[in-house]
């Protein structure tokens, strides 16, 4: 989300949007381009955290729990790509809406249970919770983590299988919203 906020916001500040969106590249392809670039970039410092990690604390783990949880997370970034189609409408609307952004992002941080177990949250968190890509991700990586076979992230899975359309189609729709209003107000520049 991060990536579609900033990058669209320095656009527009630039001035260069419109130009850099122009065919044969529409803003559709070029929020999928910025989400990829960052979370590549991101990945690179994700991996060194988490080599850190398994070395300060002496984790062993295997080459199958490792590829089994990089399908996740695949799988969960294919859910918060749409994410970030929200988000890249809603800047053109909005403009500076970055903070807002993180804000919502920590707030999904904490009820996705990655920072803290689902069962401290109150039952009305969970079945919201349940609706967040990163819970069912977070949950499935831990469990192929620590060597669990892929049958027992069937659930986390097939939960996860389900959002990705859903989000898709959500996401996709309020952009093309977000698009057309910002056409209404102007094309969206500073």
């Amino acid at each position: 989300m991060e990536a579609s906020v900033w990058g669209i916001w320095r656009e527009l500040q630039r001035g260069t949007l419109e130009s850099n969106v122009a065919p044969p590249m529409g803003l559709l392809e070029m929020v999928v381009s910025l989400a990829l670039s960052w979370m590549l970039m991101d990945s690179v410092i994700m991996a060194v955290v988490f080599l850190t990690g398994v070395v300060a604390f002496g984790v062993s783990l295997s080459w199958t729990a490792l590829l089994n949880a990089l399908s996740i997370v695949g799988l969960a970034f294919l859910a918060f790509l749409g994410s970030g189609l929200v988000s890249a409408g809603l800047v053109r609307v909005f403009k500076n809406i970055g903070p807002f952004v993180q804000i919502f992002e920590f707030l999904v941080l904490f009820i996705s249970g990655v920072f803290f177990p689902l069962s401290t949250l109150p039952r009305w968190l969970v079945i919201i919770s349940d609706l967040i890509p990163l819970t069912h991700s977070a949950n499935a990586v831990r469990r192929l983590l620590v060597d669990f076979p892929y049958s027992a992230v069937a659930g986390e899975v097939a939960w996860l299988l389900i959002l990705i359309p859903l989000y898709w189609l959500a996401s996709y729709a309020l952009f093309r919203w977000a698009e057309k209003t910002a056409r209404v107000m102007g094309y969206g520049g500073y």
